[in-house]
């Protein structure tokens, strides 16, 4: 990918030091600097790129806007036309469609370019888009670029632009979570996702338009990724926010503030030689990554983009491989108690039979059965009227990274003292489960390690020859990790608080 990536940028060099050679000039040249104050465009020609034609015996047209004159057939810079008026701006990309005999239907233009030696009306023009050829396409969309005009501009990405498609995350690579990432898109979407450890902004992610113009990304939003409802708690110790939101729901809304936000490119940031290609958009670095290493970005950062619903309905998901029996981490260091999912799938494997069980010391044991169809998030929907004590409730779980997360909602208590202790939380499956219970015990017993119960899972990722999952908490000396981590035959065992120490232990096959 990062050869790919050097090409481009060569490429991009080499065009850009191509410069075009014109004729002489023997047609009249049309002053019209003096329109500077032109309203605004008030209806945009939809450009399609499907021209077909030849550059044979092409004329010669010429324009002087501000002081500045411009051949109508040469290829615009941006340096160019910086200085024209935005009102100028819109004569300028109407005078490419008046070279071709284009019949405006708005009086300004048609009354402006009537009054041209070069400008010949046809009638007979049904679509002007056959007529344009890729010279043209360009300078129209320097031009709408210049007039930050995103709902006209074509998908026809310059070179440096198509560099940019993909992932870029602010840190060389992701481990549990992502912080946070653009997504740039070939069709001029875009999205950008604030961090996962962030638990506190009711804001998850904006959706929008982009381009590139003269080393600046402009990015307009159009949509927002919201956390609506529920309510803040204390953050869990992965979290770099004191508080998190929990208890609501995700929803897509339009956003209430759709300015255009322009950040700096630089494209010169030195990396190590084992990190991805590095640019810098405004103040911050961002790495390329790529989409297809789960590793690196999580599913759905890819799913929250702008994409039509309807073809998402026809995709085959397949969720056969979350079959069987889900721990509840949060268990791991109850000695009597255990809280368990199985999941049964259907044919499709979009559906599947749901079997909760709860048991503790406290709660007792409860149980229920339900049916639920899951969506391409992963997501369904559940609800029971009795989980063996008489009490209802409403439920949603989610299945992605090789984990299962579920949060239950009692709606109606018949029994206060008894029923589910199932919360939001990660289930992982039994032998993870196990594979971290024993190694504590191991910490416990020979390292004298107490755990207060307040840890969490942290999914595990596959890196070629081991497999990493962990177990994170707090105490009184400060964050830990109990990581498991498995090298060909043997399982080690490390130990350590974010400052400053790490301890290592091998244990025997588990």
């Amino acid at each position: 990918m990062l050869k790919n990536i050097l090409l481009i940028f060569t490429l991009l060099f080499l065009l850009v030091g191509c410069q075009n050679q014109n004729s002489s000039n023997t047609d009249k040249v049309i002053d019209n600097s003096d329109l500077e104050n032109v309203d605004k465009v008030e209806e945009d020609i939809e450009v399609i790129d499907n021209n077909d034609g030849s550059d044979d015996n092409i004329l010669e047209y010429k324009l002087v806007l501000n002081n500045m004159e411009v051949d109508l057939n040469s290829t615009f810079t941006f340096k160019e036309i910086s200085n024209i008026s935005k009102e100028n701006l819109s004569i300028l990309r109407n005078a490419i469609f008046a070279k071709y005999g284009y019949v405006f239907s708005t009086s300004k233009y048609d009354n402006f370019f009537r009054k041209q030696s070069w400008y010949e009306p046809k009638e007979t023009i049904t679509d002007i888009n056959v007529l344009l050829n890729e010279n043209d396409l360009l300078n129209i969309d320097l031009i709408l670029k210049a007039e930050k005009n995103f709902n006209a501009l074509s998908n026809n990405l310059t070179v440096v632009e198509q560099s940019l498609v993909g992932f870029w995350h602010e840190t060389p690579y992701v481990a549990a979570g992502y912080g946070e990432v653009y997504k740039f898109n070939s069709d001029r979407t875009y999205s950008f996702h604030f961090s996962q450890y962030i638990g506190d902004n009711r804001v998850k992610a904006y959706m929008g338009k982009w381009f590139i113009l003269n080393d600046k990304l402009y990015l307009q939003p159009i949509q927002e990724e919201y956390y609506h409802g529920g309510k803040l708690v204390n953050a869990s110790p992965s979290m770099i926010s004191e508080k998190e939101l929990t208890g609501g729901k995700i929803i897509i809304q339009d956003v209430t503030d759709s300015s255009i936000h322009e950040l700096a490119l630089d494209f010169n940031i030195k990396t190590d030689e084992n990190e991805p290609l590095a640019v810098k958009f405004g103040d911050k670095i961002f790495y390329y990554l790529s989409a297809n290493n789960k590793e690196e970005i999580k599913e759905e950062v890819i799913t929250q983009d702008i994409t039509d619903e309807d073809d998402k309905d026809n995709t085959i998901y397949d969720f056969s491989k979350y079959e069987g029996e889900w721990y509840d981490t949060s268990f791991i260091n109850v000695d009597e108690g255990v809280n368990m999912i199985k999941l049964d799938f259907s044919d499709d494997n979009k559906s599947a039979m749901i079997t909760l069980v709860s048991s503790s010391e406290e709660k007792g044991f409860a149980e229920i059965k339900t049916e639920t169809k899951f969506d391409h998030y992963g997501k369904g929907n559940f609800s029971y009227n009795d989980d063996l004590w008489g009490n209802k409730g409403s439920g949603e779980i989610c299945i992605s990274d090789d984990t299962v997360n579920i949060k239950i909602e009692e709606t109606e208590i018949a029994n206060s003292e008894k029923g589910f202790s199932l919360g939001f939380g990660n289930y992982v499956t039994k032998k993870d489960y196990n594979g971290i219970k024993k190694a504590m015990d191991i910490l416990h017993k020979d390292y004298d390690y107490e755990d207060n119960h307040k840890g969490s899972y942290i999914p595990k990722t596959d890196d070629n020859d081991s497999v990493y999952f962990a177990y994170e908490g707090i105490d009184e000396k400060g964050r830990y990790i109990i990581g498991v981590r498995k090298c060909k035959d043997t399982v080690i065992v490390a130990w350590y608080y974010f400052e400053p120490d790490t301890f290592e232990v091998e244990v025997e096959e588990y």
